[in-house]
């Protein structure tokens, strides 16, 4: 699969940051007085680990409903543990009018005079499209007021992925604010792919890119199956991928993960546009969305076959990880 291709970090500038990350303990989940915790309310079992694991202490803990046909599985026992610890369960909303909802959410965060806002977001069972929006309202809300944002993801125990390989029939933005800045528009697309085990989705996007180069990034975690099925699902791109430019990065480590990632997207939009493809673990897509946070050239890519998902029940390993976005707030945020 090629070497580790190590890329060293940039150093910081005297410039004032618009935000920044840096590594979460889990300790902190459990010690934390959050100014409010969001999760998501689905079918994946996975949905209420960390409340009930942690039981986050939170002003205000929402419980973001998902629509029709996620009401199936784990559903119902989601929806009445999330009841039991007291979430605020939020009805159904689709992507469309899921950022007025989210807006609604973020309107009601008080604290107390001089004491930060602080909130926690479990991304284990939100969609893409729906942690880009909560990024991008953490963004909005951290140009005014100080404000940290705790992303916590627990990974799920393993389970086989389908073989079927579906039709690529979308592939866009994950949401408008994430389309990139195109400064040159004449420049070549670079395609920086987070690497899953959906059969054939990572090479029909990079193809359909029409990327001059592509750089590969594998998942590493303590369950070693994903790997395996990993390496299997993505044979024919690895295989076609120069080594230096396959980096494995450790799911659980999603800080060191975010500056390799974001130092790539640095040198790379110097000539080209970063069109970042972040499948496999959610975390990843966390990162990948940071990353065009700061860089607002690169773009993050969605793709969907256009038929919804078989539904799959995924349970909660015991492995968690997390990062923190720091907002310094007021007239220092950039635009």
């Amino acid at each position: 699969m090629g070497t580790i291709c190590s890329l060293r970090l940039r150093e910081a500038t005297d410039k004032m940051e618009d935000f920044v990350v840096a590594p979460l303990s889990t300790k902190e989940i459990s010690t934390t007085e959050y100014s409010a915790f969001i999760c998501a309310l689905g079918y994946e079992s996975r949905a209420r680990a960390i409340l009930e694991r942690f039981e986050p202490r939170a002003q205000h803990r929402v419980a973001l409903e998902f629509p029709e046909p996620q009401t199936g599985l784990a559903f119902r026992k989601n929806r009445a543990a999330m009841s039991d610890f007291g979430c605020d369960i939020r009805p159904a909303q689709n992507d469309a009018r899921f950022r007025a909802a989210i807006q609604d959410v973020f309107s009601t965060l008080r604290t107390e005079s001089g004491v930060p806002l602080r909130v926690l977001i479990d991304v284990s069972s939100q969609t893409r499209s729906r942690i880009a929006q909560l990024l991008m309202h953490c963004k909005r809300l951290g140009r005014t007021e100080s404000f940290q944002a705790d992303i916590v993801y627990a990974l799920a125990d393993f389970s086989p992925s389908d073989r079927n390989e579906l039709p690529m029939q979308y592939i866009e933005p994950v949401c408008p604010e994430f389309a990139g800045v195109s400064l040159d528009p004449g420049r070549p697309p670079t395609a920086v792919v987070g690497l899953g085990y959906e059969v054939g989705k990572a090479l029909g996007a990079v193809e359909y890119l029409q990327a001059d180069e592509s750089w590969m990034f594998v998942p590493e975690s303590p369950i070693g199956e994903y790997l395996i099925e990993v390496a299997q699902a993505n044979e024919l791109l690895l295989a076609s991928t120069p080594p230096r430019r396959v980096i494995r990065y450790e799911v659980l480590n999603p800080f060191d993960t975010y500056g390799i990632l974001e130092s790539l997207v640095f040198g790379l939009e110097r000539d080209s546009r970063p069109m970042l493809l972040p499948f496999g673990p959610k975390i990843f897509s966390v990162v990948s969305m940071l990353a065009a946070l700061k860089h607002e050239t690169a773009a993050v890519w969605r793709i969907s076959s256009g038929e919804p998902e078989r539904p799959t029940d995924r349970i909660a390993s015991r492995h968690v990880c997390g990062l923190q976005i720091r907002f310094p707030g007021g007239d220092c945020m950039s635009a």
